[in-house]
C-alpha cells in the first residue's frame, strides 16, 4: 500500500513567513492568504520524518492548521526535545 498525499495547511508568522516564500518547502506549497501579521501557505504532500523534521525549525513561528495528526506527531517530537535537553 503506498502513502497517500495529504493537505497540510501552515499559518506562518513573519519573518519566518518570508523565507518560507522564498524558499518553499514543497513544489505544491501555495499562499492561500497573507496579511500584514501571517501567511496562510497549503501544500499537498506524503507525510514523512524528512518533512516534520524541517518543519520543527519554523515551529516557533509556525501554527499547523491541518492536519491534526501532524500537529500532534510534532507535538510529540517536541516534548521529546524538551525532556533531552534537562
Amino acid at each position: 500500500m503506498s502513502a497517500k498525499k495529504e493537505k497540510v495547511v501552515l499559518k506562518v508568522g513573519y519573518p519566518d513567513a518570508e523565507y518560507m516564500i522564498s524558499k518553499p518547502m514543497h513544489s505544491s506549497q501555495k499562499i492561500i492568504e497573507q496579511n500584514e501579521n501571517y501567511v496562510l501557505i497549503e501544500m499537498s504532500l506524503i507525510l514523512n520524518y524528512e518533512f516534520e523534521t524541517a518543519l520543527l525549525g519554523f515551529m516557533n513561528n509556525c501554527q499547523i492548521v491541518e492536519p491534526k495528526s501532524l500537529r500532534n506527531k510534532i507535538r510529540n517530537r517536541a516534548e521529546e526535545i524538551v525532556k533531552n535537553c534537562k
